[in-house]
């Protein structure tokens, strides 16, 4: 396995994911410990050629089918 989970040194409490091979931090801030398992586990399938999940599209909030009266353009009377 050539990831390992690591505790931040000094005052920041938590932890880093490294690559045992090259050195290189996968999180920039450390990480609670239940969340760097997590990103661990996700490596690792990575390394195994899993693709990664598709991420949830967020839905569009449903308009009314009715027009509310304030959105129409206000028309300015035609004089003759």
């Amino acid at each position: 396995m050539p990831y390992k989970i690591i505790k931040a040194r000094g005052k920041k409490a938590g932890y880093y994911v490294k690559n045992l091979e090259t050195g290189h931090k996968y999180s920039n801030a450390p990480l609670p410990y239940d969340r760097a398992l997590k990103q661990l586990a996700v490596l690792q399938l990575r390394k195994r050629g899993v693709p990664p999940l598709p991420k949830g599209r967020k839905s569009a909030p449903k308009r009314s089918a009715r027009r509310s009266r304030r959105s129409a353009p206000k028309r300015s009377p035609r004089r003759r």
